[in-house]
């Protein structure tokens, strides 16, 4: 960059170097802001300054072209004829920055699923990493590590090098400080007692991602009605406690042949309207996979997953639909209005009852709020309602294991 820098005329070349001299790679903090930046996901062509002038090119940022392309480089469909990166493409292969945002915007609301099943049980659980299911190293000769291999925290990373004859390690790589950066939030740590670096930082992450979060919600909800003495005002917090509900998801993870999302609804979902914008839309459990025929899947893996459902009881509570947020109220309402569709990426779908191995149940978890900030909330163990599902297609029916 310094090197680029120089080339410039010397009427501007001073402010490049300085520039270069400052320059830090960026990060998106995408949990405080789900929107994509637009230098990124929304302008298809830029304007630069280059050494000989001003010129207007293709965003690299926006989309990169594989030049030269081969399918061979992606060998499952529909990526082996893509020859470009794209963002939550459509069915002619374009990007649709207006659907990521919105679909990031529902993730930001805490919709999307935690990828854990909620009872303490844990089974295949599917995990955000499995995003390299799509480009399945096993597949190719080119892989770096075998099939069954069992990794640990010493385990080289390879491809990557630490020296020419030596690869990183997760141990090596734990210290972001490694590669000469670090995050404000962790810019002393070491250097203060690891008690005090967890009590802060719960503090920190509260002020920058806790705004939406239930116990937060609940709380500024309880002083509102303190100070307002509203009578009509659910009270969904007593004693510092309330109830944190998620809905579980369980099925063969290449139910589909490929990717597919489960959403959660309370309430039918409404014809004619993006899922994201459903008012009855409760989450999505997102799940990365292919055809299940590569050398290293298991065909019957079963997979689970937990969409949260408090936000949108909350909500529920608020419009006078339920009273509060304990079973009492809550399994009534959710045995009547709780349902759930798959959804294919090309917009078909799938008929719940003939997932012969989907099951949806509902959990629940008593939280009590904790009076200082820097505290975490304790949470009791998590108990199933078979009753908000029996019967449903697809969902957890009385006799079925948790």
């Amino acid at each position: 960059m310094r090197d680029l820098a120089n080339t410039y005329p010397a009427a501007s070349r001073a402010r490049y170097q300085a520039a270069a001299n400052r320059f830090r790679l960026p990060y998106w903090d995408w949990a405080s802001n789900a929107q994509v930046p637009d230098i990124i996901g929304g302008q298809t062509t830029v304007t630069l300054e280059k050494p000989q002038g001003f010129v207007r090119v293709a965003n690299p940022l926006f989309t990169y072209n594989f030049n030269p392309f081969s399918p061979s480089f992606f060998p499952y469909a529909p990526f082996n004829g893509w020859p470009r990166t794209l963002r939550q493409p459509n069915g002619n292969g374009n990007s649709q920055p207006a659907v990521v945002n919105q679909q990031l915007g529902a993730n930001q609301a805490s919709v999307f699923s935690n990828k854990a099943w909620n009872n303490g049980g844990s089974g295949n659980q599917d995990s955000i990493e499995s995003v390299h299911d799509l480009i399945h190293r096993s597949s190719f000769p080119t892989r770096t590590t075998s099939p069954g291999t069992v990794e640990g925290a010493n385990s080289p990373l390879s491809p990557f090098h630490q020296y020419q004859n030596t690869y990183w390690t997760s141990a090596k790589v734990r210290d972001t400080r490694t590669f000469y950066y670090t995050y404000p939030e962790l810019a002393d740590a070491g250097t203060v007692p690891d008690y005090r670096l967890r009590s802060r930082l719960r503090i920190r992450i509260d002020m920058l991602y806790g705004a939406n979060a239930p116990r937060n919600q609940l709380r500024a909800d309880a002083a509102k009605r303190s100070l307002e003495g509203r009578a009509n005002t659910p009270q969904l917090v007593k004693d510092h406690k309330y109830h944190e509900w998620a809905s579980n998801i369980r099925l063969n993870k290449y139910v589909a042949g490929g990717p597919y999302l489960v959403n959660i609804y309370v309430g039918e979902p409404t014809k004619g309207v993006e899922w994201t914008d459903d008012p009855n839309f409760a989450g999505s459990y997102y799940l990365f996979s292919k055809n299940g025929t590569c050398m290293s899947c298991t065909p019957d893996a079963v997979v689970t997953g937990s969409v949260p459902l408090t936000d949108t009881l909350i909500k529920c509570a608020k419009n006078g639909h339920i009273k509060d947020l304990t079973p009492g109220s809550v399994i009534p309402y959710l045995t009547q209005k709780l349902t759930w569709r798959i959804q294919l990426p090309d917009g078909g779908s799938l008929n719940p009852s003939d997932v012969q191995s989907l099951k949806v149940s509902v959990s629940a978890a008593e939280v009590t709020i904790p009076n200082s900030e820097g505290a975490k909330p304790d949470i009791t163990g998590w108990k199933t309602f078979y009753d908000a599902t029996n019967r449903k297609p697809g969902g957890l029916c009385y006799g079925d294991p948790v």
